[in-house]
């Protein structure tokens, strides 16, 4: 299934729909409850520059997964800004974002997209088949013990379209938004079982 910007792909539907819709509520609860902190843009003397460390690749990588984000399970808040989240993606956004990231994160964005590399790239993935190979890689994963590098590479995504969310804020959004896929690819896999019951 192919990114549609409503964000209505297989999540958003059917029984995950329903299971999930307390997930959902909660992902979006989650940014008014945390406020803001270190921010994930601050300038270090050792900030690598986007388009040569990390290369277009990465750039286009993180560009796609932000425009999932923007739009599943449900179009991302404005936070004041105007016009909608999903127009806000770019990868200029996102080139801009990097090239002022300390080079901590960088590493640690770097750390995150490799656990989710494989055939197809990343950039090709469509909505459904992006969504099912990063619950894959988090397999495993108890329930607010999302790995570290991959809650950065999902947080970069965020603050790339939403300057509110540079912060903690952000990131802890980007945690609730990880522990929402990875619930929704265990309800999947239960589906196909044959068993009843919502994620863990």
């Amino acid at each position: 299934m192919s990114h549609t910007g409503d964000g209505k792909t297989g999540m958003m539907s059917g029984d995950a729909d329903r299971t999930g819709s307390l997930s959902r509520r909660r992902f979006l609860g989650t940014a008014g409850v945390v406020g803001p902190a270190t921010a994930l843009s601050a300038t270090t003397g050792a900030a690598v520059a986007a388009g040569s460390e990390l290369g277009d690749r990465v750039v286009q990588e993180i560009t796609r997964l932000a425009l999932l984000v923007a739009t599943v399970p449900v179009p991302f808040p404005s936070f004041g800004q105007p016009g909608r989240a999903v127009d806000r993606v770019s990868t200029e956004n996102v080139r801009r974002l990097l090239a002022h990231t300390a080079d901590s994160r960088h590493h640690a964005v770097h750390a995150g997209l490799r656990r989710w590399h494989g055939a197809p790239p990343l950039a090709e993935l469509d909505d459904e088949a992006l969504l099912a190979r990063i619950g894959d890689r988090l397999r495993g994963s108890p329930r607010h013990r999302i790995p570290d590098e991959q809650v950065s590479v999902v947080h970069c995504a965020i603050a790339s379209f939403s300057a509110p969310m540079t912060g903690e804020r952000g990131r802890t959004l980007a945690t609730a938004w990880l522990d929402l896929v990875r619930r929704y690819r265990l309800l999947n896999e239960r589906v196909a079982n044959g068993e009843r019951g919502g994620g863990r």
